[in-house]
């Protein structure tokens, strides 16, 4: 199919077709044609903020992360509504373990979209970095009030709980991720430690 688009490119050299074979290219993970692709058609459309958040995604993959900040940071500018840039940029300072300041852009995805459980673990784990107790319990409450179920969130309270020596209560919620992420090594470790 890739070489297709090649051949319907060297033939009909389309914004369209770049953009589809730009698409064919992501999926292939060849993330350099893609991201080359892309800014061709970006360049002829600089107001089309789906593009700009592809090539800005791009960017990230690539490890190009002060590039696609910068990139999130125009986005967010234009779009005062959106969750999804603050939130990237957020997992951009978490890359220099930069918790504090990934905090606010974590909050400020949550403010924007208070029911985003990608930020609200994001906001509790790096919370939980900092070992901020009250901030990291609230934040855990509201994601587990949405999603009780969530993996991550479950694992942030599991270490807690044997942080606290609260071995039974850990134990419970243990067996229930177990029977539903069954084969995790992360479960079996910390039942046998917590039984221990």
């Amino acid at each position: 199919m890739h070489d297709y688009f090649h051949r319907a490119l060297e033939l009909d050299s389309t914004d369209l077709n770049r953009f589809k074979l730009a698409q064919i290219c992501e999926k292939l993970k060849k993330y350099q044609k893609a991201l080359y692709l892309y800014t061709q058609v970006w360049r002829k459309d600089s107001l089309n903020s789906f593009l700009h958040y592809r090539i800005a995604k791009l960017e990230m993959r690539l490890g190009n992360y002060q590039k696609a900040f910068e990139m999130l940071e125009t986005l967010k500018a234009k779009d005062a509504h959106h969750p999804v840039y603050p939130y990237q940029m957020g997992l951009i300072k978490t890359l220099d373990f930069n918790y504090s300041k990934a905090i606010d852009y974590f909050l400020e995805s949550f403010d924007r979209d208070s029911l985003n459980i990608d930020a609200i673990y994001q906001i509790a784990y790096s919370f939980n970095q900092l070992r901020i107790k009250d901030s990291t319990e609230l934040f855990l409450k509201k994601g587990l009030k949405l999603d009780p179920d969530h993996q991550n969130l479950n694992r942030i309270k599991i270490n807690r709980l044997s942080k606290e020596k609260k071995y039974d209560k850990a134990i419970a919620l243990l067996l229930k991720q177990d029977s539903l992420y069954p084969n995790e090594f992360y479960n079996t470790k910390m039942l046998g430690l917590c039984f221990f």
